[in-house]
């Protein structure tokens, strides 16, 4: 196939009346609104969010790891309950030999670098069978806390693509009402004026709807009648 006939293909495949094209245009319009509103949303709100959740969350592994061992041995069992009643964070002193974390989470790789900056040292996660742990030394001990892979996985993308979909589907839906409201009118005339032959029987358009379009209709009804005559 040649070059001109696959132009021509593509140009006939076009919607050719005003209110098709009009409603291809919106159509495009609201898909790159949908692209760039989540790429805006990405940018400055989940960034952000998703940086300081895993900042909140490295700091409360440390302090965690400080508090217990600052505490006298007595007290620490408590503490440890408390933990995992408020913070699902397990800590255990007893190292565990554990396979090293694979598998994708999100949030991971962003808790592991603000760990890294907040340790100074090269940080491991550890998957666990319910848990993932980490390794977290502490004066002289090698704890190793653990805490739930859903403890921090809020899936933010997924709303803020949901938030712009909704919203341009929105605009898209009231601007195809408003266009359809003109271009139904236009079409009217259109085929009006293509089955004018200067019959004087000729049906009327509808003096309706916005002053341009009254104006329009009116107009060619008055041209109608004075052709018929």
């Amino acid at each position: 196939m040649s070059l001109l006939s696959r132009i021509r293909n593509s140009e006939s495949l076009q919607p050719q009346s005003l209110l098709g094209k009009t409603n291809l245009t919106l159509a495009i319009s609201s898909f790159a609104i949908v692209i760039v509103s989540t790429l805006a949303l990405n940018a400055f709100v989940i960034n952000p969010i998703a940086e300081r959740s895993a900042d909140d969350e490295a700091a409360l592994l440390v302090l965690s790891a400080q508090t217990w061992v600052e505490l006298p041995p007595q007290a620490r069992p408590y503490f440890e309950l408390e933990l995992a009643q408020s913070h699902d964070l397990i800590i255990s002193v007893a190292e565990q030999s554990l396979p090293p974390l694979d598998r994708y989470l999100p949030f991971t790789q962003t808790l592991v670098e603000k760990l890294r900056q907040r340790l100074d040292i090269d940080v491991k996660l550890y998957d666990g069978e319910d848990l993932i742990w980490v390794d977290v030394p502490m004066a002289d001990y090698n704890l190793q806390i653990g805490f739930s892979p859903d403890r921090r996985d809020v899936q933010l993308l997924y709303v803020a693509i949901a938030i712009a979909t909704l919203g341009a589907g929105i605009v898209f839906l009231t601007s195809l009402l408003i266009v359809r409201r003109i271009a139904r009118p236009l079409v009217q005339v259109g085929q009006q004026a293509e089955a004018f032959r200067g019959l004087a029987d000729i049906e009327p358009l509808p003096e309706t709807g916005p002053r341009e379009l009254v104006l329009l209709a009116r107009n060619f009804n008055t041209m109608a009648d004075e052709i018929a005559l």
